[in-house]
């Protein structure tokens, strides 16, 4: 599972500069059945420009199968879903 979080760190760090989005930013990796399961909070990049997330597994959740959405909310947006590939497809 540490692998998917890396993926979707890099993808939500992406998505999050791409659009500008307003810090502090919640992300939640929703199953098929669209339940949450992994929530990451983040603030920014730091000085360095590395992304920092803080990682919370949701309670009463377990590893789902895909496909997968992620929803992003960040103050004064309103929140917005993605797809979210994984496994990662050879391209």
């Amino acid at each position: 599972m540490s692998d998917l979080i890396g993926v979707l760190q890099a993808f939500s760090a992406v998505e999050i500069a791409r659009l500008n989005l307003p810090l502090p930013v919640r992300v939640e990796l929703m199953d098929v059945s669209m339940v949450p399961f992994v929530e990451l909070l983040t603030a920014g990049p730091d000085e360095l420009g590395i992304w920092s997330f803080e990682k919370k597994p949701l309670a009463g959740t377990l590893w789902k199968q895909g496909p997968h959405t992620v929803r992003f909310t960040a103050k004064g947006t309103p929140p917005f879903l993605r797809d979210f590939r994984w496994p990662l497809e050879a391209q």
